[in-house]
């Protein structure tokens, strides 16, 4: 069963407008059975989330999942963002 949670969860992180990145502690994942959004906070023992198999069957769900998956994007994307070289040329004093 993770493992299921785990492919979809990567399908919704990389699926556009899925989680929407609130601060450093909390996201938000769309649902993708419902219109409904989870709030999926990161607590000091792992990421939380309001849906039924997390909070019922005590499952690290495909929402957690696509959270730690758009963590880790975030996160190259920024080791990967290239800063523009500024010359002499472009200092104005």
């Amino acid at each position: 069963m993770a493992r299921s949670h785990n492919k979809r969860g990567k399908v919704i992180a990389e699926a556009s407008n899925q989680i929407k990145h609130i601060n450093e502690k909390e996201y938000a994942a769309l649902s993708q059975s419902t219109h409904g959004v989870y709030e999926v906070p990161k607590t000091s023992i792992g990421s939380m989330c309001q849906c039924p198999d997390h909070v019922y069957r005590g499952v690290k769900c495909n929402h957690v999942f696509a959270v730690e998956f758009s963590s880790q994007i975030r996160k190259e994307v920024q080791i990967r963002t290239i800063q523009p070289e500024v010359g002499v040329q472009a200092c104005q004093f």
